[in-house]
């Protein structure tokens, strides 16, 4: 009888070697038992210790113990869990020795994917982890499997044990919008790309025929969308997103734009509405792969692209490109081919510059870059060089004379400005509210030459220069630019957040009108960069002559952040209406048009338009936006207010994700918008839909429609802007009031006017314009000359005729 197998052997503790007695074989009868310490989170040995870590083996002792469970993961077993997943990195010491995974790869990603589903913490753990020497190893161990060799069944097997979950690891939610684990997550999609993108091709071109075979549809309901299938492709789709957004070089890679193709043809077929709804979300992200991959190229053109061959001589005019594309460099430190390495605020290089910025024309064949990309990279050059450019341009002609104070006067270029002379860095403070400022001293302007102190802030005030927020730039003569925002005074006491005591701020200390020689102004530099530039210059005393540009009317925050929105959104691609104004050409039909797809809520299986809230007496009236328009409009006309034209408008405005109305004065445009609007929030709860926005180019224009929403029974309605010159709320009492006391200046005649944004005003006497004034609600010009109205101006016939002129 053979001697039975060593049990010391089992539990990998036997030390007698060779020397043992007893076979060293495993025993499959033999039955390790379950590891206490591993129950209480506690066991560091993983795959070393003697005691079994087997999930049964685990959940049976949890259970005798009395404890949770077993299907379930309180704290302490997660813990333990990842730190028994942690096993599968070696440390850094003994990577010269790691071995594949082999078929415990199957573990290895489900566990992840579980791991990261759980705690904050373990999931950045678990990314970390991937991230780290050994993870890239196993992340290349999973990517550079050779699927090509594998049949049908074999990889659905292992797409659904290793890829999909491996996928679902490294695109979770929570996992992509964590800015700690951004650069982490950087680092696996580099590894999953691969030199030359070889892992990538390799891998999603066999996930892209798996998804060529899968149902889109459910077996039992044709109708409606497999949600396996859905979520399935969403995640494949979302990873491929990410890896082409951080590896920009796999946008002209070869390989991967087949794979895009291959994936597109599995929406070439139309699906039912209900299952098309659940696609929704996966087509998202394939349409901005396609856009980085420039398959985006037919953009709206006014220009007839068709050429006719001439024999006649052609002018082809070189322009030069952005950046490294230029034959002659970059134009400066700020001249660059992405618009994301662009500073938002001219630099001193490009100040200094004498080349032209590179500014796109509006035919998309003549930009550096196609798509998307290239419509949001013109938009963004262009309204920079209209609100920058100026500043650019003015900061440079002070400049230049900081440099050569006894040159010639030149005309002066760019915005309107306000200089300070002889500018000294004299003091600063920084507290955990305001940040770091600065109080900048210089001379006080002519004009305040013995002048009194009341004297001096009545003209400060009056002039409105250097007010709150207001833009100004630091020029040195030694070749420095640094831009401030003014600082407001605060408007109460604050304490200092660790030792509680009153923040005494520089306002207390200086300002513009004390002192008879200068003025004082506290600011805060743009740049947190500029802060040491600006303390070692305060420190070590000037050699150089400083001079502070102020431009009047320029906010920072009117430019800036729309600016920062291009940049992100051409690093995301996420835009809306992106499908409109950047369409995705395809290869059979590159000129086709567009479609202006329905609204998300409009798609949702059931949902249906209520168009009870505008019709006569409110007649039971449903619309989807699959059904025939013209029926709608014409039951529409007949069961509301609306003629053809504007009952047209309404039904195929909400039969689009994006509709213009255009019409003459006079035509209904501001009502048709109004029913829209109470269409829209009549059917809120059915469709899901948010807040409704409505802006208007004019603070009387939204006052109008305001006006019209309020009759009609809407009162949940916020209104932000300029001040409102409303007269609702006024009865025609409390009017004829003002009427009169306004026709007593005039002797009783006159006519009421509206200046060229809405506000009403009257010309007394004969009625007619004689003189040039200023509206006070909005500064545009009034009146006229010769009984001829200014531009824009134009008669109130309605409150004329409401209450017969002035004349009472």
């Amino acid at each position: 009888m053979a001697p039975r197998p060593c049990v010391f052997f089992q539990t990998r503790s036997c030390k007698q070697g060779g020397g043992c007695p007893y076979p060293h074989v495993i025993d499959p009868n033999f039955k390790r038992k379950a590891c206490t310490q591993f129950v209480n989170g506690t066991c560091r040995k993983g795959s070393n210790c003697m005691f079994s870590h087997a999930p049964d083996d685990i959940a049976l002792l949890r259970a005798t113990l009395g404890g949770a469970d077993p299907g379930s993961r309180g704290p302490a077993s997660t813990e333990a869990h990842f730190k028994e997943w942690r096993y599968f990195f070696p440390l850094p010491d003994r990577m010269a020795a790691i071995r594949p995974l082999g078929p415990a790869r199957t573990k290895f990603c489900k566990e992840a994917l579980e791991l990261v589903d759980g705690e904050a913490g373990l999931m950045q753990e678990v990314i970390s982890l991937l991230a780290s020497e050994a993870g890239c190893v196993r992340v290349r161990e999973i990517a550079e499997q050779h699927f090509s060799q594998l049949n049908p069944a074999q990889y659905i097997r292992l797409f659904d044990a290793q890829i999909l979950p491996f996928l679902k690891t490294i695109t979770h939610k929570n996992v992509t919008s964590s800015l700690i684990l951004a650069p982490r997550l950087m680092t696996v999609y580099n590894i999953l790309y691969g030199e030359n993108g070889q892992r990538a091709e390799s891998l999603f071109t066999a996930a892209a025929k798996h998804l060529q075979g899968l149902a889109l549809t459910h077996p039992d309901e044709l109708d409606a969308a497999d949600t396996t299938t859905a979520d399935t492709i969403e995640t494949v789709f979302t990873a491929l997103d990410k890896l082409v957004e951080i590896n920009t070089e796999s946008q002209v890679h070869d390989g991967l734009r087949i794979v895009v193709e291959t994936m597109r043809q599995l929406f070439e077929a139309p699906l039912p509405a209900t299952a098309a709804f659940a696609y929704r979300p996966a087509l998202k992200y394939l349409r901005r792969v396609e856009q980085r991959f420039g398959l985006g190229q037919t953009l709206p053109d006014s220009k007839d692209n068709v050429k006719i061959a001439s024999r006649h001589a052609v002018f082809d005019l070189a322009r030069e490109r952005p950046g490294e594309l230029s034959e002659e460099g970059p134009r400066h430190d700020s001249d660059h081919v992405d618009i994301r390495q662009i500073s938002i605020l001219p630099t001193l290089q490009e100040m200094q510059s004498p080349r032209n910025e590179y500014l796109p024309l509006a035919d998309p064949k003549e930009w550096h870059i196609g798509g998307l990309k290239g419509l949001l990279d013109r938009h963004f050059r262009l309204l920079r060089e209209d609100t920058v450019g100026q500043l650019r341009d003015a900061a440079k002609f002070e400049l230049e004379r900081l440099h050569d104070p006894h040159a010639q006067d030149r005309k002066r270029q760019g915005a309107r400005t306000f200089v300070y002379r002889n500018v000294a860095v004299s003091d600063f403070a920084f507290d955990s509210f305001s940040g770091m400022e600065f109080a900048l001293s210089f001379d006080q302007p002519r004009e305040l030459q013995r002048k009194s102190e009341r004297q001096r802030r009545d003209w400060w005030d009056g002039s409105k220069r250097l007010g709150d927020e207001a833009l100004v730039c630091l020029l040195s003569s030694e070749g420095s630019a640094t831009f401030f925002i003014v600082s407001p005074a605060p408007n109460r006491p604050k304490k200092d957040v660790q030792t509680g005591n009153i923040i005494q701020p520089l306002h207390k200390s200086y300002n513009l009108w004390s002192e008879e020689e200068r003025a004082h102004v506290i600011a805060k530099p743009i740049n947190q960069s500029d802060i040491y530039t600006l303390l070692d210059q305060l420190m070590t005393g000037y050699a150089e002559q400083l001079s502070l540009v102020e431009f009047p009317g320029v906010l920072l925050p009117a430019f800036r952040p729309t600016l920062q929105a291009m940049q992100t959104m051409s690093d995301t691609l996420d835009m809306p209406f992106a499908e409109v104004l950047a369409p995705v050409s395809m290869t059979a039909n590159p000129d086709r048009d567009i479609d202006v797809v329905p609204p998300n809520y409009a798609t949702r299986p059931g949902f249906r338009y209520n168009l009870s809230a505008v019709t006569n007496a409110g007649t039971q009236l449903y619309m989807t936006p699959a059904r025939n328009t013209e029926e709608t409009t014409a039951e529409l006309t007949a069961h509301s207010s609306l003629d053809f034209g504007q009952a047209q408008s309404v039904v195929s405005s909400l039969s689009r994700s994006l509709a213009l109305i255009q019409g003459p004065p006079g035509t209904g445009k501001s009502y048709t918008g109004v029913q829209l609007i109470k269409i829209l929030l009549d059917n809120k709860k059915a469709g899901k839909l948010g807040a409704i926005i409505c802006v208007c180019y004019t603070n009387h224009a939204l006052d109008q429609g305001l006006e019209r929403l309020v009759d009609e029974g809407v009162h949940n309605v916020v209104r932000i802007g300029g001040s409102s010159k409303s007269n609702e709320g006024v009865s025609t009492s409390e009017m004829k009031m003002v009427v009169a006391a306004m026709a007593g200046e005039f002797l009783g005649t006159g006519h009421w006017y509206r200046c060229a944004n809405g506000q009403p005003f009257t010309v007394g006497e004969c009625g007619m314009p004689m003189e040039l004034a200023r509206c006070p609600a909005c500064d545009a010009g009034i009146d006229g000359q010769n009984h001829q109205a200014t531009q824009g101006v134009q008669l109130a016939r309605d409150i004329d005729t409401q209450f017969g002129g002035l004349r009472l």
